[in-house]
């Protein structure tokens, strides 16, 4: 789950009247919130599953495809106990990277004890005063509430309604992974409406883009298993082209094109790209990083230090900049490298993240002195 993930609210007929943030107490070291349920949504399906896999899986079950942007789209409605529609979202890899569950009128909550608790842990990241005469049959108004949960890869959403006894009703869920979530609101008309709404407008292109650059991020940062830098350079690509919403998001485009085109060997083409990022954004300390790292690749040292400097002033705590540096300082100027992996292992003693490099900048500092 990926906190600075925005919301857009999507349906008028809900007034909002607060905006909160998730998370576990202070005092715990993880960033993680509670996320344990006892409400499988998910069934035999696994999120990252390929299209293929899902049929396989769910053989029995009819599902209804329409275009999802340059993905797909699959949806199903059931009346067992309970009734229920569901949505899966594909890529344009034919990849899971979404599960909705809707429940138009509502699943009682009070048979999940494990999923209220977590519940009742979380702030909700919305909370609505609603006129439900526009989303349910009844007369009287309750609470909407929109909480976030997940894990490291995926976010979790409950969309729930409690009534002015406490009853809790399950109304929508999300399961997506983190890069998706901005296209997948819980709140969307499309989840919550009992008579599901024909929506037979093209995706603008600022949707495609979006979804681009999502695909980019589980190719590139590994939200499914496996690095694929090729189907990072494509996606990065089509999301330039398709045009992003504001500049600080096409020069992280470009950014992000370069990081995969340096996984692929593609060093020139890496260079390149990172240096359009900062024609757009120049002042980037960790497009500066990246930019550096090339250089180093490149063979060309002089022109890293002189980059990674840019980095350290612009933000001086800037550990990895910092030990890059050091790196690059070695064969020219040992003194000037000594310095730097010092200040790095000042600045990461108490990052966890950090112990292996820090392990090999200890290892160097022997060396040199």
């Amino acid at each position: 789950m990926t906190p600075q993930h925005s919301y857009r609210l999507l349906f008028p007929f809900l007034l909002m009247l607060l905006v909160g943030c998730g998370g576990g107490p202070p005092e715990a070291p993880s960033p993680l919130p509670p996320s344990a349920s006892d409400l499988d949504l998910l069934g035999l399906i696994r999120l990252c599953n390929t299209a293929e896999m899902v049929r396989n899986l769910e053989d029995q079950i009819n599902y209804q495809q329409r275009p999802w942007g340059s993905g797909e789209e699959w949806s199903t409605e059931t009346h067992i106990r309970h009734k229920k529609k569901q949505w899966l979202f594909f890529n344009k890899d034919k990849v899971l990277v979404a599960l909705v569950t809707s429940y138009p009128l509502g699943l009682n909550l009070e048979p999940y004890p494990v999923l209220r608790g977590t519940l009742s842990q979380l702030t909700p990241a919305r909370e609505f005063f609603t006129n439900l005469d526009s989303l349910i049959s009844e007369t009287h108004s309750d609470t909407i509430k929109l909480y976030r949960t997940g894990d490291e890869k995926t976010t979790t959403q409950y969309l729930v309604r409690q009534n002015d006894d406490g009853e809790q009703d399950l109304m929508v869920a999300v399961i997506v992974l983190d890069p998706y979530e901005t296209l997948l609101d819980g709140a969307q008309p499309e989840f919550l409406s009992p008579i599901k709404p024909v929506d037979n407008e093209p995706k603008t292109q600022h949707f495609l883009a979006s979804q681009q650059f999502a695909r980019g991020e589980i190719a590139l940062f590994e939200s499914c298993p496996g690095k694929k830098p090729d189907i990072a350079i494509d996606a990065y690509s089509l999301a330039i082209k398709f045009g992003l919403g504001d500049a600080k998001q096409v020069a992280e485009a470009h950014h992000r094109l370069g990081l995969a085109l340096r996984d692929e060997g593609k060093l020139t083409e890496a260079r390149e790209a990172i240096e359009e990022s900062l024609t757009i954004q120049p002042y980037s300390p960790h497009v500066l990083n990246s930019l550096g790292i090339v250089l180093i690749q490149l063979k060309k040292p002089s022109q890293a230090i002189t980059t990674f400097e840019k980095a350290i002033t612009l933000q001086p705590n800037y550990a990895r900049a910092r030990f890059n540096l050091a790196q690059a300082y070695e064969q020219t100027n040992p003194r000037r490298a000594i310095d730097e992996y010092e200040t790095y292992l000042a600045l990461v003693q108490h990052i966890p993240e950090e112990s292996t490099r820090a392990a090999l900048a200890k290892d160097r500092l022997e060396k040199l002195k």
